[in-house]
């Protein structure tokens, strides 16, 4: 229930991103290498028979240089410098883009496309779904493709249980794509400029009452999605998260438990829980910044509360359902990552467990 270290690198190797399925993770650093470990009983990690489950960091894809990386439950996507989209695991929605004939790839990294000619490629994830965003060279446009689970038109319309092979789902002229926030049954995508230009899928209902009104038109937006849950933070008003959908665990952000002198530096979310940045405004530079997390916490993701007695990194289940809640501190801030009822912390100096 407290942080743990994981793993150590040389100061000039830095972290890229994290990347997490159900029961494994992936690290892509600046090097293009990616370690990866948990679960490979579906060869979502490498072709090794012997190894169901990889304890500890392995290198995975040898031989690649790799941009980036994502994982949806069973499977792993990466991006390569050369424009080349491979993908391994299982994905019996199709989510591993190779056509309805392969929905598990078990042996090796297995071409989805060549996408050499565009300008840029970045790939996005949920728990079913690929997102493949192309940078047009000649228009300074974006053409999005998809593929994977698509019952609650997440891709497109009409519905269809899944979509095996990438299609195009949206194209933008004069205008990139620059991020795409992906729920189970949603996804929006994103402008450089903060603003929300498509929304597709079954997003939820209080959201969608108030995007005509109050987010369509907005720029300069922060958005997150958990699987069931949509979170804004705008740079406007930026010591305030909007969360709308599901609160069954404590998703949805309660803004009351933040100080009125602490200030927001960061967030992100896993599939159902978020994790926070902060720094107290009233002290000087040289204060802490504190880490703290929120929501579904039934796996020891959100950490062991303030007064409970005894902290160890053994989950003991006391904090299913979490309050917004302090784990560490650090001096430097430091980048978060949320996976599947996993939190994530790069940090450049030792954490200070709460």
């Amino acid at each position: 229930m407290i942080p743990i270290k994981s793993l150590d690198l040389p100061t000039d190797i830095d972290v890229t991103k994290i990347s997490c399925g159900g029961n494994h993770t992936v690290i892509l650093l600046s090097t293009g290498r990616v370690l990866g470990c948990g679960d490979n009983s579906l060869g979502q990690l490498c072709s090794d028979d012997q190894a169901k489950q990889i304890i500890g960091w392995k290198e995975i894809c040898s031989g690649y240089n790799v941009i980036d990386v994502t994982c949806c439950w069973d499977s792993t996507t990466i991006v390569t410098a050369d424009g080349k989209v491979y993908s391994r695991g299982s994905g019996l929605k199709g989510e591993l883009g190779l056509g309805s004939s392969n929905l598990e790839n078990k042996s090796n990294f297995e071409l989805v496309m060549d996408c050499s000619k565009y300008a840029g490629y970045r790939v996005y994830s949920s728990f079913q779904n690929c997102i493949l965003v192309l940078d047009k060279k000649e228009d300074n446009g974006s053409i999005v493709y998809a593929w994977g689970n698509n019952t609650k038109c997440q891709i497109n319309e009409p519905k269809s249980r899944r979509l095996a092979s990438p299609i195009v789902m949206y194209e933008t002229f004069e205008m990139r794509v620059a991020n795409v926030v992906m729920g189970k049954d949603f996804n929006l995508l994103m402008t450089p400029q903060g603003k929300i230009i498509h929304v597709n899928g079954k997003t939820p209902e209080d959201f969608t009452k108030d995007f005509e009104t109050r987010w369509k038109f907005a720029k300069e937006l922060e958005v997150k999605s958990m699987w069931s849950s949509i979170h804004i933070r705008d740079k406007s008003d930026p010591n305030k998260i909007h969360s709308y959908g599901n609160n069954i665990h404590g998703q949805v952000f309660d803004q009351s438990q933040l100080s009125p002198s602490e200030c927001i530096a960061n967030f992100t979310t896993g599939s159902e829980h978020g994790i926070l940045v902060s720094k107290d405004r009233d002290h000087n530079d040289h204060e802490l910044y504190q880490l703290s997390c929120w929501g579904w916490g039934e796996h020891g993701n959100c950490g062991s509360v303030q007064d409970h007695e005894e902290k160890q990194w053994v989950n003991d289940k006391h904090n299913v359902t979490s309050p917004l809640n302090p784990v560490a501190k650090a001096i430097s801030r430091p980048m978060v990552y949320g996976g599947c009822a996993t939190t994530w912390i790069v940090s450049n100096d030792p954490l200070a467990i709460l």
